[in-house]
């Protein structure tokens, strides 16, 4: 099954006890807003294209951040996809190789934000740069406690990336980021768990012992000011 534009109330006849709804594999170019109508009683939905991924722009065992270069074209998102489903609480948009922050999170129709109950939102796997992650897309989402940005396009955390103050859980893992000198998560008062690991291994790292062991773990991040963390009175763990 493909979905796309040409597809029409999908989930019309969904059982109304069902409250999550996952659906790998069935995007090419785009995700129409028709396709979510019928879920207005789903808690949690997953959208991916993950075998896809793994077919076509993975080189298998080799961390998640080595995508071949090109990759699969980025799945665009209806601006009011998530009009339909203002309910719900867990989204995850992965491996969608969206390369701009969608406009589907923020987009008002009729005056209104949607997902304002959305308490987690996991957009990993995709190839979203630090510029386009922006507070004015996340400043309806007053619930949100979870966001996974992990092994996208952030190659920089700049002083103007103010994420939600109300997180309790950041994870930024896989990405290139090659510095942290400056206090980026002081506003994060909430923060319990910040996950910084894997950012971007450029090579296998050849440790002693069984022959043959190779561990994939030096990455780009070589730089940590000891301000980085301050602020964050609540953190319990830090990956």
């Amino acid at each position: 099954l493909k979905m796309g534009h040409s597809n029409f109330s999908v989930f019309e006849r969904v059982p109304q006890f069902l409250k999550t709804v996952i659906v790998y594999d069935c995007f090419e170019e785009e995700i129409s807003k028709e396709i979510l109508y019928g879920l207005s009683h789903v808690e949690s939905l997953v959208l991916a294209n993950r075998l896809s991924a793994y077919t076509d722009g993975f080189i298998p065992h080799h961390p998640p951040s080595h995508l071949k270069p090109g990759g699969l074209p980025p799945v665009r998102l209806d601006p009011e996809l998530f009009s339909s489903v203002p309910q719900l609480g867990t989204l995850a948009l992965s491996w969608l190789f969206m390369d701009t922050f969608p406009e589907a999170l923020y987009h008002q129709t009729n005056g209104m934000a949607p997902l304002q109950d959305l308490e987690e939102l996991y957009l990993n796997i995709n190839r979203i740069p630090s510029i386009e992650v922006k507070p004015e897309h996340f400043s309806h989402m007053r619930k949100l406690r979870r966001l996974d940005l992990s092994i996208n396009g952030m190659r920089d955390l700049p002083e103007s990336l103010l994420l939600p103050p109300h997180l309790q859980s950041l994870d930024l893992t896989g990405n290139a980021i090659h510095i942290l000198n400056g206090s980026h998560f002081r506003h994060l008062k909430e923060l319990e768990a910040l996950t910084l690991n894997m950012m971007a291994p450029t090579h296998n790292v050849t440790l002693p012992g069984r022959a043959g062991r190779v561990v994939p773990t030096r990455g780009v991040l070589g730089y940590i000011d000891p301000s980085s963390f301050i602020g964050l009175s609540k953190l319990k763990t830090l990956t």
